[in-house]
């Protein structure tokens, strides 16, 4: 049998250069692995791989031996060694997948792992490496099949991940066994003649060679484990990095969602820029993402004159780098022209080149046209209060003066000259004792005292203080039907629900309506009949007869939620109170503007029906 080739003194050196030169992986392949789906470790039934739940596996430092490095290239590197040394060589990961394979011998291949019985060898074998590895030494071992083996460990963090097989060779000083061969192929049914060339073809190198060789495979494999823990090292900087970059995302997600669907409009404002705004900041202005995006856009244009100053002031402290007042109130006008009442609560903060403010925009519209109702019901309730004050006083002097004229009436004759004089004096009198009771009843200083009243005479009563009060721009009609029941209530108390509802009517009239001709509110009465089914589809309404006062308007109406609450006790308690007094019930019906209907339970025991 003949030597192998012996080669060069720095043949292995030449090598591990041109190796170093492309084993290093680039970003782009590492970010390649890290994306792809993590790899499932191949364990094959008969092999060396071990359980990845033990704490010694590739698995433990969370990468297989392939994914740290470029085999490829390693390849390359060791097939350019085989044909400088003629040394075969092979790298196993420690899950049995073979990374590299140079100069594996035909013994081997063909024979030795092809028949099970001396496959089991070379497993026994692959066993007995694994389980004698350390890390820093290598191992020399014969098989049973009678060829010898190398095995030097991978280590990566303390961990086996893959180990560096020189062999199969023989040693120039040992003959080997050709009997025992011959026995191996009649045993197991080899072909003898082609198992003993194959035999012949293996590499024999002299011990000196062989610690040589060792030398470089011991330099090769701390090459392997240096390169292989800064990959790691790498994958696991750039696994981290996406992490974060995908718990960034995740967050911007979250954070974007919360903006886009918040009530209030949610901006980022820095020089002069909005750069981040949502829907409803969008939909407060009137204004599109283009519009606002646009380089020509002033946020200036969007503020209302009486607001201008205010923000101009806060502009130009932000831009001095200065913070203002945190929060605050201005007028804005949407694309549409119309004006917005806004309350702004901002933060600023450093950002840039500059300063920055992140605000939280609400429209207070609504609620700024509710405490100015508030402020003028405030108002007029002070100016009901002087006047029921002013009505008592002045109800008091007429007692007097009716009192007087009724006992100047008794005493005189009607052919007495100063009797018409008396009886002008008595019913002036009765007038404005009936001007102080509307205006008592305005006030709500009566005291409630029932009766059998003529709704249309009460309605008729009140034209000229209605009409005073809703102003001459407002056209005011009364259909007052002849066959209207009579009904048992205080008069005062129905005379307040009118103007109420009267006062209402003129609101809606204005808010809605810029042109006096377009103005109108009609005040209706009449019958209505309530049956078993109306009664039971309203709560707390009474079959029978009922007398009907209608109040409708052409004003701007109320939204699903005020309907929804108009009956409520405590959203319109007093209204809710007079009403319940008199045993009655108001209904709106929908339409435009709006139409409440008060049923009246007529008188059982008189009507004028």
């Amino acid at each position: 049998m003949q030597g192998g080739l012996r080669p060069p003194p720095d043949g292995h050196i030449r090598a591990l250069k041109k190796y170093m030169k492309y084993t290093q992986k680039t970003k782009t392949q590492l970010i390649r692995k890290l994306n792809a789906p993590n790899p499932t470790l191949s364990q094959p039934e008969d092999s060396m791989a071990q359980d990845c739940s033990k704490p010694d596996q590739s698995c433990a430092i969370g990468y297989s031996f392939r994914d740290l490095i470029n085999t490829e290239e390693l390849q390359k590197m060791m097939d350019l060694l085989y044909d400088l040394t003629g040394f075969p060589i092979g790298i196993i990961d420690v899950d049995n997948n073979i990374l590299v394979a140079t100069g594996w011998q035909d013994i081997c291949n063909k024979f030795h792992r092809i028949h099970p019985e001396t496959r089991k060898k070379c497993f026994e074998c692959d066993h007995y490496i694994a389980e004698h590895l350390t890390e820093g030494r290598y191992i020399e071992y014969k098989c049973k099949n009678g060829l010898w083996d190398i095995a030097q460990p991978v280590v990566i963090e303390g961990k086996h991940v893959a180990t560096v097989f020189p062999g199969q060779f023989l040693y120039e000083d040992e003959k080997p066994d050709i009997a025992f061969f011959k026995g191996q192929a009649e045993k197991y049914g080899f072909d003898k003649d082609e198992y003993i060339a194959a035999l012949r073809r293996l590499p024999v190198f002299s011990r000196e060679i062989i610690k040589k060789i060792i030398s470089f495979y011991v330099l090769l494999t701390n090459t392997l484990s240096k390169q292989g823990l800064a990959s790691l090292k790498q994958l696991r900087e750039l696994e981290n990095r996406k992490k974060a970059e995908d718990t960034l995302r995740e967050s911007e997600q979250k954070y974007r969602y919360l903006i886009e669907n918040s009530e209030d409009g949610i901006y980022l404002f820095h020089k002069g820029r909005f750069e981040i705004f949502n829907h409803r900041f969008r939909e407060i202005l009137g204004l599109t993402s283009d519009e606002l995006n646009d380089p020509e856009f002033n946020i200036m244009d969007v503020i209302a004159p009486k607001s201008k100053a205010l923000v101009k002031e806060r502009l130009t402290l932000l831009g001095q780098g200065k913070k203002p007042a945190h929060r605050f109130e201005f007028t804005a006008i949407s694309k549409q022209g119309k004006e917005v009442e806004l309350e702004a609560s901002v933060s600023y903060f450093k950002y840039k080149d500059g300063m920055a403010a992140q605000g939280i925009l609400r429209d207070v519209s609504q609620r700024k046209h509710i405490e100015r109702q508030l402020a003028q019901s405030q108002k007029m309730e002070s100016i009901g209060t002087l006047a029921g004050g002013i009505a008592h006083d002045f109800n008091n002097l007429l007692t007097v003066i009716n009192g007087h004229a009724e006992i100047s009436l008794m005493k005189l004759e009607k052919e007495h000259p100063a009797h018409k004089d008396a009886v002008s004096i008595l019913h002036a009198g009765e007038k404005a004792a009936d001007l102080t009771r509307q205006l008592l009843a305005f006030s709500r200083k009566q005291i409630y005292q029932t009766e059998i009243i003529k709704i249309n005479e009460i309605i008729s009563n009140m034209d000229k203080l209605m009409r005073r009060l809703i102003g001459e721009d407002i056209n005011i009609e009364t259909i007052l039907s002849p066959k209207t029941p009579l009904i048992k209530a205080d008069p005062g108390q129905l005379e307040q629900i009118l103007m109420n509802l009267i006062i209402n009517a003129r609101d809606a009239v204005n808010e809605k309506t810029e042109f006096a001709s377009e103005k109108k509110i009609t005040i209706e009465t009449g019958p209505a009949f309530l049956d078993e089914t109306y009664a039971t589809e309203h709560v707390g309404t009474k079959t029978g007869f009922h007398a009907v006062i209608s109040v409708n308007d052409n004003g701007v109406g109320m939204n699903e939620e005020v309907k929804s609450k108009i009956l409520e006790p405590f959203f319109t308690s007093l209204w809710y109170r007079k009403t319940k007094q008199c045993r009655h019930i108001c209904l709106q019906r929908t339409g435009p503007g709006n139409d409440f209907q008060n049923l009246l339970a007529r008188n059982r025991r008189r009507s004028n029906v």
